[in-house]
C-alpha cells in the first residue's frame, strides 16, 4: 500500500492537478493501516488527502448569453456592464499563455481588443501550472457584460504563511478583491474540507463583502446528491449504522475521494477543539477491513476524515467507526470524483456547504443552455444545515440553497473548456447579469442595495423543476431581460406650488 499526501485539486468536472509544494498546505497527521490479516483489495492504495480544493469548471460567444436573454437586455436597456467591476476567483488566468490571443480575438478586454474594450483584466494574484479555468469564466462574463472591468485572483497560493488553512486562502482572495473596489465577486472553488455545519473563514469573508455592498456569487458545486447522513446511535468503539447495516457499498471507477464529517464545531473556526473522533475503514465486498484511516482530526481538531483512494474499478465498502467523544453526533459521508453511494436509498442529502452557502452570497446551480427546464444531474443539492455559530455555540438553522440556476455547456476559446460544463460555468453568467443590473441602476440613479439586486433576480427567475423554490434550482433560472427591466426608477416627489 502506498500513502501519499495530495495537494489541491482543481476541476471543471474531473480535472485533477496536485501541486503540494507550491500550495502552502499544512500536512495532515495521518495513520493509514493496511490490515494484512484481511483479504487485500488488489492494487488499491489509500492516499491521505490534505485540504484539496475543487473548482466547479469574441471569436466565441457563450450560448448562455442568449439563453438568459442577456443579449435582449443589453439592446433594450443600452447596458453592457460599463462602470461595474467584477472580480473572479478560480485556479489561474494565464498560466498557459493564451490571454493575448483571446484579447486580439475579442474574447477578453485589453489593449488591441477589436471591439474597443481596451481595459485589460487586472490580475491581482496568478498561479502557475493550472488550467486557466478562471480565464474561461472571464470570457463568459465578457460575453454577457463586455463593458465591465475585470479582475482575477487565484484561489491557490493566496497571501499567507505556509500552513494557512484552505478556507483562509479563499478568504484572503475575497478580501484582496474587496480592497480593489470591485462591485461583484464570483468564484468556482469548493473546499471539501471546510466546515459543513458552521461558517468558516471564507464564508465569513463572503458575508463581510456583502455587508460592504458587494454582490457575491459562488458555484453550487458538482456533487450531485452523493451524500448520506445519519445520527450515530452506538457506543464508544461502535460503527455507524446506515439503516440496513454498518457498511456502505461504494461504486468506484479507479480514483475517488471520500469525506466523513460530523456535527462538532471546527477548531479552525471557533478555537474549540472537536470532542468526538471517528475513523474510516475501507473494506472489500465481504465486509473485511483492508485499510484503517485514522486522521487525528486532520491534526487540527476539526471534525472530519478525508481520504483519496486509487485502484482498479469495482465495488468497495466503507465503515465509519466511533473512536471517542459524544455518541449522538450527526455523521455525513460525501463522495466525489469516481465514487458513488450505491446501497443507500436515501442519498438525496445536502451537498452544498462552506462559503457557497454563506448568507451573504448566492449559490448558483447549472442547467444546460439548450435545456432550460431542468437542472444538470450533477449540480449540488441543498438545503444547508448550520449547527454552530462562528463561536462554536449550538444553533439549528437550515439555509435555502442553491438560490439561482444559470447556463453551462457553453463555448469558450480556452483549451479544455469548450464546451464548459459545470456550476463553474453557471456562476459567472449570474455575476455578469448582476453587472448589467447595476449599470441600469446607475443609469436610473436608483441606489440599489445588494439585497435588492438579489431579490430582483429571485423575483424574475423562471421557475423550473418543482413548482416554487426547490433545493435543485432555487428560485429558478435567471432571466436577464426581466431582471434588468425590474430595476426601478427612483420615486419622484412632486411639489405643487400653491
Amino acid at each position: 500500500m502506498t500513502v501519499r499526501v495530495w495537494g489541491f485539486y482543481t476541476s471543471r468536472f474531473e480535472r485533477s492537478s496536485s501541486f503540494f509544494s507550491a500550495a502552502g498546505v499544512s500536512l495532515a497527521v495521518v495513520m493509514v493501516l493496511s490490515l494484512a490479516s484481511a483479504p487485500a483489495l488488489a492494487g488499491v492504495y489509500v492516499e491521505a488527502a490534505a485540504d484539496p480544493f475543487v473548482t466547479w469548471i469574441g471569436s466565441v460567444t457563450s450560448q448562455g448569453d442568449a439563453a438568459m436573454q442577456a443579449d435582449l437586455a443589453r439592446s433594450t436597456y443600452s447596458v453592457d456592464g460599463s462602470g461595474i467591476k467584477i472580480g473572479v476567483i478560480s485556479d489561474s488566468y494565464n498560466a498557459n499563455a493564451g490571454a493575448a490571443a483571446n484579447v486580439a480575438a475579442g474574447d477578453l478586454p485589453g489593449v488591441g481588443n477589436p471591439n474597443g474594450y481596451g481595459t485589460a483584466v487586472t490580475v491581482v494574484k496568478e498561479h502557475a501550472g493550472m488550467s486557466d479555468e478562471g480565464r474561461a469564466m472571464l470570457q463568459i462574463i465578457h460575453d454577457v457584460a463586455p463593458g465591465a472591468q475585470l479582475y482575477f485572483h487565484s484561489a491557490f497560493n493566496s497571501p499567507g504563511a505556509v500552513g494557512t488553512p484552505p478556507s483562509t486562502t479563499i478568504a484572503n482572495a475575497i478580501d484582496a478583491l474587496v480592497s480593489q473596489g470591485v462591485d461583484i465577486i464570483v468564484d468556482d472553488v469548493g473546499i471539501l474540507t471546510q466546515a459543513r455545519f458552521q461558517d468558516g473563514a471564507a464564508a465569513q469573508s463572503v458575508d463581510a463583502a456583502k455587508a460592504a455592498g458587494i454582490a457575491y456569487f459562488s458555484s453550487a458545486g458538482n456533487a450531485d446528491n452523493n451524500a448520506t447522513r445519519v445520527t450515530y446511535a452506538g457506543g464508544v468503539g461502535g460503527t455507524v449504522n446506515w439503516g440496513t447495516n454498518d457498511g456502505l457499498e461504494i461504486s468506484f471507477s479507479g480514483f475517488g475521494r471520500l469525506m466523513v464529517q460530523w456535527s462538532d464545531p471546527y477548531q479552525t473556526v471557533s478555537g474549540a477543539a472537536a470532542v468526538t473522533d471517528f475513523a474510516v475503514e475501507i473494506t472489500d465486498t465481504t465486509g473485511a477491513t483492508t485499510h484503517l484511516v485514522i486522521n487525528a482530526n486532520n491534526a487540527s481538531d476539526d471534525p472530519y476524515e478525508f481520504v483519496a483512494i486509487v485502484g482498479p474499478a469495482g465495488p468497495i465498502g466503507i465503515r465509519v467507526r466511533h473512536l471517542s467523544g459524544s455518541t449522538d453526533d450527526l455523521v455525513q459521508v460525501s463522495t466525489f470524483d469516481g465514487f458513488g453511494i450505491t446501497d443507500v436509498d436515501d442519498t438525496n442529502h445536502q451537498t452544498i456547504n462552506g462559503h457557497a452557502a454563506a448568507l451573504g452570497g448566492v449559490a448558483v446551480a447549472a442547467h444546460l443552455h439548450s435545456v432550460p427546464g431542468s437542472v444538470e444531474s450533477f449540480s449540488s443539492r441543498g438545503p444547508t444545515d448550520i449547527f454552530f455559530d462562528t463561536a462554536g455555540n449550538a444553533v439549528n438553522v437550515s439555509r435555502a440553497t442553491p438560490l439561482l440556476t444559470a447556463p453551462d455547456g457553453v463555448a469558450t476559446s480556452v483549451g479544455g473548456f469548450s464546451p464548459f460544463f459545470g456550476t463553474s460555468a453557471a456562476a459567472p453568467h449570474a455575476a455578469a447579469v448582476a453587472a448589467l443590473m447595476l449599470e441600469r441602476a446607475d443609469d436610473l440613479a436608483f441606489p440599489m442595495t445588494v439585497d435588492e439586486l438579489y431579490q430582483f433576480l429571485y423575483d424574475e427567475a423562471v421557475d423550473i423543476e418543482t413548482v416554487g423554490f426547490d433545493n435543485l434550482s432555487g428560485y429558478g433560472r435567471i432571466d436577464a431581460f426581466a431582471a434588468v427591466g425590474a430595476v426601478p426608477e427612483p420615486a419622484t416627489l412632486l411639489v405643487l406650488a400653491i
